[in-house]
């Protein structure tokens, strides 16, 4: 069978390339490596102060920030109906050395809007780092040092409520104790504000993210993305599933020198990621969110999709495809599509000629 990937393929700004200057490949990638050794093989730096290490916080900053502020500019561009057009006001927790707001400045560029950030982070260096690199891709900054396990301010001192609510990267290193200090914060936000919470794919990490997630529905909030529900994520019924999308990846030529000396090959950017309003959502019982890869053979294609009535797989035969439900044979993971009809074959819906399944354009 084949996989198939559609949608965006990322890359990084000239701009934020710019702003995150020379970087020697060698040094890079030895730090690099041990990131990520320590970060998702063995995990013994999840949860503790890695980016304190001035060698590790270099690679953070360069290496792993443009894989991962990428990820920020498609997310923001589902989003942005629900965001202000003209000047965007950005609180942002666990910035680390400015993932996030590269990513928040690389969308605004595109779109023509100012951006206030504010960031926050337990390591005074990143706070630091963050601001300097916000201020060079034209954002107005400030930031504070604080500690998300003690609490988590909704903005900083003698500012405006916020429009977006952005947590990268933080999430899956934090306790569940945290949960409901996050959605307290989220309370404060502007009366139409968003959070944005973006988190890595592995396993563990995934499903940490899609526990906040159940967290802030039981609060009240609505989902608008990826789900196309506010029930409770199907992923968390079995003990080894979990949920994320992904994107290709034009990488940056040192990018590519680094993953040649470490045998890396960093062409998919992945993440579990949610957003959250308290206004509600327009969610359509006929709308599903495709939530694995879709496998091709001969005689079918297949793949699991997510909806107001769970998450089950759905099968096309190639002899029943038709006008009304070609595009599934299109679809690939976090494709948002209209499905109507099917019959239960063997644990699967399989769609016949006559039911439907077409490209969802609704805004989330």
């Amino acid at each position: 069978m084949s996989r198939r990937r559609n949608g965006p393929t990322l890359s990084v700004s000239a701009e934020v390339l710019d702003a995150i200057g020379e970087i020697n490949v060698a040094e890079c990638a030895a730090s690099v490596q041990k990131l990520s050794v320590g970060l998702t093989r063995k995990r013994r730096m999840a949860g503790k102060r890695y980016l304190a290490d001035p060698r590790l916080r270099a690679a953070y900053a360069t290496y792993y920030l443009c894989a991962n502020a990428p990820k920020v500019v498609p997310l923001l561009d589902e989003l942005a109906h629900l965001l202000p057009d003209d000047h965007i006001r950005v609180l942002e927790l666990g910035c680390g050395p400015g993932t996030g707001v590269a990513g928040v400045a690389s969308w605004a560029a595109e779109n023509d809007i100012t951006v206030t950030h504010r960031v926050t982070d337990l390591l005074p260096a990143n706070v630091k780092a963050a601001v300097a690199l916000g201020e060079k891709l034209g954002s107005t900054m400030d930031g504070a040092v604080v500690d998300v396990r003690k609490g988590v301010p909704s903005q900083l001192p003698d500012k405006d409520p916020v429009d977006l609510l952005l947590i990268m990267n933080l999430v899956n290193e934090l306790p569940d104790v945290t949960n409901h200090r996050i959605v307290n914060a989220a309370e404060k936000l502007a009366a139409n504000g968003v959070v944005l919470v973006i988190e890595p794919a592995a396993q563990a990490a995934s499903r940490r993210t899609l526990e906040l997630r159940d967290v802030f529905c039981a609060a009240g909030w609505s989902v608008r993305l990826p789900c196309t529900h506010n029930d409770a994520c199907p992923a968390l019924a079995a003990d080894d599933d979990w949920c994320h999308g992904e994107w290709r990846f034009d990488r940056p030529q040192f990018m590519v020198d680094v993953d040649t000396r470490i045998g890396n090959r960093r062409e998919v950017l992945k993440a579990t990621y949610f957003a959250v309003t308290k206004a509600p959502a327009l969610h359509a019982e006929t709308l599903y969110r495709i939530v694995s890869e879709r496998q091709d053979s001969k005689a079918m294609s297949s793949a699991f999709a997510c909806g107001a009535d769970g998450r089950q797989k759905y099968e096309l035969q190639k002899r029943d495809r038709t006008d009304a439900n070609r595009t599934f044979s299109k679809v690939s993971r976090y494709s948002r599509v209209h499905m109507e009809g099917g019959t239960v074959v063997a644990g699967a819906r399989r769609l016949g000629p006559d039911d439907r399944c077409e490209e969802a354009d609704d805004e989330v």
